[in-house]
């Protein structure tokens, strides 16, 4: 059987302006994916923190 991880694997954070995000992250070479529009509506970037850890910063479905 395979190990069982503990501990932290993903931290998500509310980000208001994706793009603003986007252009800043881009050039850092940070996103791994995104931005990504769920079908209900809200907007998700991928990153990964200097220790590997998924961070993501999010838009909640109908927040401008």
């Amino acid at each position: 059987a395979g190990q069982r991880q503990v501990g932290l694997r993903e931290v998500a954070l509310r980000g208001e302006d994706q793009e603003a995000w986007h252009q800043y992250l881009q050039p850092l070479g940070l996103i791994v994916r995104g931005p990504v529009r769920r079908p209900d509506g809200a907007m998700q970037i991928f990153v990964r923190d200097p220790d590997g850890h998924l961070v993501e910063l999010f838009r909640g479905p109908g927040e401008t």
